[in-house]
């Protein structure tokens, strides 16, 4: 391998290299690989790749303007060197660059580029106009442990069924709870991903993996939950997140997810006397979804309801 002193670079964010070791852990299929401008373009339009869904376009294309100037003057099978906080994170054999709109990107992933929007604004200050594609080897490449722990806790137990919850317990409270112990009782195994936001939160990470950790050791029986962190990064934006999410989990070995029906990109809707929600939209995710009842604490009740249970 060349030396990295020698190569041309591109400066990437840790938002970026979380995305790219998704993909090289095998976590994003149908995504293998960085898109061309032919796979963009497909799923630009129709929403698909290889006729199953992924909701955007997984490009590198990073802003600023030395980025623009590097990535313009790239040829073909060039090997260049992607560096993260001054580290070398990954090379890449360049297939292809090509110029690409942040705007249509950023609306793919929010439904909307109004840069009112907080996350539209954060977004658009990552994706540059010019892409690259190419084959990338991490520098540092690492057995993915997590997806090792769910198999080996699946062994122990012989579980033939695995479900999923995604979520922040931010902080963890008695829905939160609810919501676990309903999950738990339909399932063999519950595999926890628990979001780990890059900006900063109300109650740290640690904090909060800390209290889950506390509950599920205390109150639940033992081996059948597992923490599994999931670093919240942009992939995981906007209206189409439910699909991510879904993505991840199955990839991880879940054969369910459950989600609440306040859960970000639901998009509830009535159609011919039926519930329709993006859930109806995926296509080719082996994972059954299901939308789990929205807790409330009722004062007249006085215990935690939802609105198939009270009626106030």
């Amino acid at each position: 391998m060349t030396s990295s002193r020698k190569n041309k670079t591109i400066f990437i964010d840790r938002e970026a290299t979380s995305a790219l070791k998704l993909v090289a852990d095998s976590l994003l299929l149908p995504v293998t690989k960085l898109m061309s401008e032919s796979d963009s373009i497909e799923v630009l339009k129709t929403g698909l790749l290889n006729s199953k869904s992924f909701p955007f376009s997984f490009l590198l294309a990073p802003s600023g303007k030395k980025n623009v100037e590097v990535i313009q003057s790239l040829e073909i099978g060039e090997e260049i060197s992607l560096i993260c906080e001054d580290e070398e994170f990954a090379t890449l054999i360049v297939n292809e660059t090509f110029e690409v709109s942040p705007n249509d990107r950023v609306r793919l992933i929010y439904g909307t580029d109004d840069q009112t929007h907080p996350g539209v604004m954060q977004t658009m200050k990552r994706f540059g106009s010019f892409a690259i594609c190419g084959e990338y080897t991490l520098t540092n490449a690492e057995e993915n442990q997590n997806k090792l722990t769910i198999q080996q806790a699946k062994e122990r137990i012989d579980a033939k069924h695995v479900s999923s919850l995604v979520m922040s317990a931010n902080p963890l409270h008695r829905g939160h709870e609810r919501l676990i112990r309903q999950t738990l009782d339909n399932t063999d195994l519950l595999v926890i991903f628990l979001l780990k936001p890059y900006n900063s939160d109300n109650i740290s990470f640690e904090i909060r993996k800390e209290s889950l950790e506390y509950f599920i050791n205390n109150y639940l029986t033992k081996n059948r939950v597992i923490i599994v962190p999931l670093e919240n990064s942009y992939v995981f934006a906007g209206h189409n997140e439910i699909i991510i999410d879904a993505m991840i989990a199955n990839n991880y070995g879940c054969d369910r997810l459950t989600i609440g029906r306040n859960h970000s990109g639901l998009g509830m809707f009535s159609d011919a006397n039926s519930n329709k929600s993006i859930v109806d939209n995926i296509t080719s995710i082996d994972i059954e979804i299901n939308i789990a009842s929205e807790y409330v604490y009722c004062d007249l009740c006085t215990t935690l309801v939802s609105k198939n249970t009270c009626p106030h």
